[in-house]
């Protein structure tokens, strides 16, 4: 193997390949957003946030913008900050507003 050879195999070996995947990763503005979110429906109780939750799903599915989608995005954003007994009723809510 000459030079050319080499360089063309092992050139780029150790050089990790850029993922085609949109970054995920939260915005300082993402954490603001959720931490504003967070502040206001915290002091709801679990019927006046259900009853929220579903006035703006509905809001949304008239915008066009409720979809698979976005609801997968809210259960995968949601879950991890959720007890078992939570996430059973978000996907239970998520599966009323499909």
């Amino acid at each position: 193997m000459d030079i050319r050879q080499f360089s063309r195999v092992n050139l780029h070996k150790d050089t990790p390949k850029q993922s085609t995947e949109p970054d995920k990763t939260p915005t300082t503005n993402d954490t603001k957003d959720y931490e504003n979110l967070i502040n206001k429906y915290k002091n709801y109780d679990q019927s006046s946030l259900t009853s929220e939750f579903l006035q703006q799903a509905d809001k949304l599915k008239k915008e066009g913008k409720l979809n698979s989608g976005y609801l997968a995005n809210l259960q995968n954003t949601l879950s991890p900050m959720l007890s078992v007994e939570q996430k059973k009723m978000l996907n239970d809510l998520i599966e009323k507003i499909k």
